[in-house]
This record gives structure tokens, sequence and C-alpha cells, in this order.
């Protein structure tokens, strides 16, 4: 399962990081709004260094947590009707399911951790 985490972080991490690049790039969004997403993408990929060990599995889990608050809260504020926004609340949405998948599996790799240890 480690693996597995380990080729889904850098999936998206590389992903994250062309998607915010190209936004940055081709928008007028202020940067400092993408700072966050770097932050991220720095310490998921930083994570992957300890992630056979505890320490290293809590900062993914902490990192997935905080991505997927954000793109939950991002996704949401797209969707109010008050505001009239025309962004593309379906890439927010896929990276939202994509932020859970990632808080999913390391989740298993904690509990398959735990059960090991256990006997």
């Amino acid at each position: 399962m480690i693996k597995t985490l380990r080729i889904y972080t850098i999936a998206f991490c590389v992903l994250l990081f062309l998607g915010e690049t190209a936004v940055l790039l081709t928008t007028d969004k202020f940067w400092p709004l993408s700072a966050d997403d770097y932050i991220a993408i720095a310490v998921l990929l930083w994570s992957l260094r300890a992630l056979e060990r505890l320490q290293g599995q809590l900062l993914q889990l902490a990192t997935w947590a905080y991505l997927s608050g954000k793109f939950y809260t991002l996704v949401f504020v797209r969707l109010d009707p008050a505001r009239d926004t025309s962004e593309p609340v379906f890439a927010l949405t896929l990276l939202l399911a994509e932020a859970l998948v990632g808080l999913l599996i390391v989740g298993l790799c904690l509990r398959a951790g735990t059960a090991g240890s256990s006997r």
C-alpha cells in the first residue's frame, strides 16, 4: 500500500503543479494565492522520504486533509448562487475527489501499519 501511496502522491503533485502553473500563467490570479498549493506539493513530496515511518504517514495525512478541506471550500464557494462565477467547478471537484482518495490511501496505510504492529 505504501508503494501505491508513493506513486499516487507523485502523480498528484505533478498534475497539481502543472495545473496551478498553467492557471498562474494564463489568468490574472494573484500569485500569492497559489503559494499554499506549492507548499502542499513540497510537503507531500518531502514526506515521501519518511513514508515507511509513522511520521511520514502522519505528515501525508495532515497534508491530504488540508488539501481536501481547501478544495471542498473552493468547490462550494463557487457553487454559491449569490456569486456570479464562471470558474471551472468540475476541475475543482475532481481535485477534491483526488485529495479525498489520497486521504483514504494514507488511512489504509496507517491502518495496515497499526494492524501489523499489534501482532
